[in-house]
């Protein structure tokens, strides 16, 4: 039987997120997984302050309102349970080493890798389910 995972992804860029709907496609499909999306930090937090109930979330780190970096930090200390993937075109190690400091638990760069991203995301949601 196959876990249903929800994954919030948040990125002010339309073409990022119809990207990553195609790279899941087939997990959604075949219902693995359940994409949401939020276009910045403060409608991510609004979401996830109505619903909790998220496996993952990934986010770009340069959005408008709310950066990426500062929403990872307020999921890291209100969810520990969900796991944060960053994907962004920044990468230096600066930022890479503070989204890890911060409680990221990757970090994927763009332009994304389809694959990379896939098994990074598999990775996170078998240790989330691991530990329900």
């Amino acid at each position: 039987m196959t876990v249903k995972s929800r994954i919030l992804v948040v990125d002010d860029e339309r073409a990022a997120n119809f990207l990553i709907r195609q790279i899941f496609r087939n997990e959604m499909r075949d219902g693995a997984y359940a994409l949401e999306f939020a276009m910045n930090g403060v409608e991510a937090l609004d979401i996830l302050e109505g619903d909790s109930n998220f496996h993952l979330v990934m986010t770009d780190i340069n959005m408008p309102r709310l950066d990426g970096l500062t929403m990872l930090s307020v999921i890291s200390e209100r969810y520990p349970h969900i796991k944060v993937v960053m994907v962004s075109a920044y990468s230096d190690m600066s930022k890479i080493r503070k989204a890890m400091n911060y409680g990221a638990y990757d970090y994927v760069t763009k332009p994304i890798d389809p694959k990379d991203l896939k098994d990074t995301v598999r990775r996170a949601l078998a240790l989330v389910h691991r530990n329900e």
